[in-house]
């Protein structure tokens, strides 16, 4: 406990001293222009803080699970001193590491840099849905009306074992959670895939998840560059095990052409998102065949040329598919 301590100790030395080559003190900047710009996160040069103390930067490469969340509190305290109102209405700050030294092939990572923080070049193959994930349970007792909180962390629903107040023991479930009185976080799973000079390498697709202010951004072909904690997720009680990464900062490199400069096809493709936007409206689903009726009845484009619009659509996710056969508007 006593290296955490030191280690927060640290980090709120750098944000009060580390002055770039304007002799200007950065981060404490940064912080105090926080509520003017919107952000909710301290973006981190990662080698300011090895220029300012090798040791700290070492610790958060090696264990960044232990320590980044107390460098979390250590930047939401200043944020609090230089202004309360804001902090009062975003309630937490991320502090999120960039320009990591070593770039870690996708295709590389293994066993052994799992709890360690990596950054990785890749593109993006597909990008889930944002949504909700409960990250403090507020639980309503069956018996008694007590209000039981629980942190949740993992895949898997945490449920109290049994009231404090009159210790009934009798089984909660996910019907007794509070909305409104329990805290969640946007969330994203991103599937990506590795790529030298370019060019696609064996797609070899990681989960990588994403929370907060940097859910939203990527969208399949855009080449990324992440930084993030390498985990284990065990399936079906086995012991082998399938690698993620925990997002801590995300960048697109270069996006991905949503259209070619052919007026005919921006056209076509309006055309598309028309048919798909009006039979959102209409039935909340858009189903492939009846997609394709409308198409060819309505525009007189046939199948084949609205397959390929409608993969053009796809791959730069302004639709995506929520199940095999059916399509939806990204926004």
């Amino acid at each position: 406990m006593s290296n955490l301590i030191r280690s927060e100790e640290a980090f709120t030395r750098f944000i009060e001293e580390y002055r770039d080559e304007k002799e200007d003190v950065k981060y404490e900047q940064a912080i105090s222009e926080m509520a003017a710009r919107g952000l909710k996160s301290l973006i981190i040069d990662f080698t300011d803080l090895y220029a300012f103390d090798e040791d700290l930067a070492r610790v958060v490469l090696d264990n960044p699970l232990d320590h980044l969340p107390l460098f979390d509190i250590a930047a939401f305290s200043k944020l609090r001193m230089c202004d309360p109102m804001y902090a009062s209405q975003i309630r937490r700050v991320h502090v999120r590491f960039k320009d990591l030294p070593i770039e870690m092939p996708l295709q590389m990572i293994r066993a052994e840099h799992i709890g360690h923080l990596v950054k990785v070049k890749c593109i993006v193959t597909r990008a889930m849905d944002v949504k909700p994930r409960l990250i403090k349970s507020a639980f309503r007792c069956k018996s008694c009306g007590e209000i039981v909180i629980l942190d949740q962390s993992g895949q898997l629903l945490k449920v109290p074992e049994e009231c404090p107040q009159c210790n009934t023991k009798k089984g909660f479930t996910r019907a007794d959670i509070i909305p409104g009185e329990s805290v969640y976080i946007n969330f994203q799973e991103l599937i990506v895939s590795g790529f030298i000079l370019g060019l696609d390498e064996e797609r070899k697709g990681l989960s990588v998840e994403i929370c907060n202010d940097i859910v939203g951004i990527a969208k399949p072909e855009d080449q990324v560059i992440i930084t993030g904690v390498v985990g284990a997720r065990h399936l079906d009680k086995t012991i082998e095990a399938t690698l993620y990464i925990k997002g801590n900062y995300l960048e697109i490199e270069k996006e991905a052409e949503t259209y070619t400069q052919d007026i005919d096809l921006q056209i076509d493709l309006k055309k598309v998102l028309g048919v798909i936007g009006e039979m959102e409206r209409v039935s909340g689903v858009v189903q492939d065949e009846d997609l394709f009726t409308a198409l060819l009845e309505d525009h007189s484009i046939a199948r084949s040329e609205a397959a390929q619009l409608i993969g053009i659509l796809m791959r730069d996710g302004t639709i995506f598919s929520p199940r095999p056969g059916y399509y939806k508007k990204t926004t």
